[in-house]
C-alpha cells in the first residue's frame, strides 16, 4: 500500500512538472540570402523585461533579440529593422500582441512584448530589408 502511495505521488510530481514547467528555449537560427549577402539569423530569447536569456513559456510575454550575422558592419547599417510576426500555420492565426522591434545596433534587434499563447508549431517571421530589396525568413518553433 505504501509502494502504491509513493508510485502515485511520484507520476503526480511528474505530471505537474511537465505541464506547468515552461518548454525549453530552442536555438532558433535560419539562413538567409539578402542583397548578395548570405547572412544567419540568431533569435534569443529573452525574459519579459528583455535583460537575462529565459525560456519561452506558452502564454507568458517575453522578448526576442534577433542577430544578423555574416556581412560587414558597413552592410548591416543600411539593414532595416525587420518587421516580426508569429503565426500558427496550423490553426491560421497569429498573435495576440504586437510587439515591438527596436534597432539595438547595426544587425542586433530587439523584439519586445511577445506573446505566444497556445502551444504547438508556430512559425516566426522576419522581413528583413536592404535598400529596395527583401527577404522574408521563416523560422520554425515547437512549443
Amino acid at each position: 500500500m505504501l509502494f502504491r502511495s509513493v508510485v502515485y505521488f511520484l507520476a503526480l510530481v511528474v505530471t505537474l512538472a511537465n505541464v506547468s514547467a515552461p518548454s525549453h528555449a530552442q536555438e532558433l537560427s535560419k539562413d538567409a540570402s539578402l542583397n548578395g549577402q548570405k547572412l544567419t539569423i540568431t533569435m534569443e530569447s529573452l525574459d519579459a523585461g528583455c535583460k537575462v536569456e529565459a525560456k519561452i513559456a506558452v502564454n507568458k510575454t517575453f522578448c526576442f533579440r534577433a542577430l544578423v550575422k555574416g556581412a560587414s558592419d558597413a552592410w548591416l547599417k543600411d539593414l532595416t529593422a525587420p518587421k516580426f510576426d508569429a503565426v500558427m500555420p496550423g490553426h491560421h492565426h497569429g498573435m495576440i500582441t504586437r510587439p515591438k522591434v527596436n534597432a539595438i545596433k547595426p544587425g542586433e534587434y530587439l523584439i519586445e512584448g511577445v506573446k505566444l499563447h497556445m502551444a504547438g508549431d508556430w512559425t516566426i517571421n522576419l522581413n528583413l530589408r536592404h535598400g529596395k530589396d527583401s527577404a522574408q525568413v521563416a523560422i520554425p518553433l515547437k512549443l
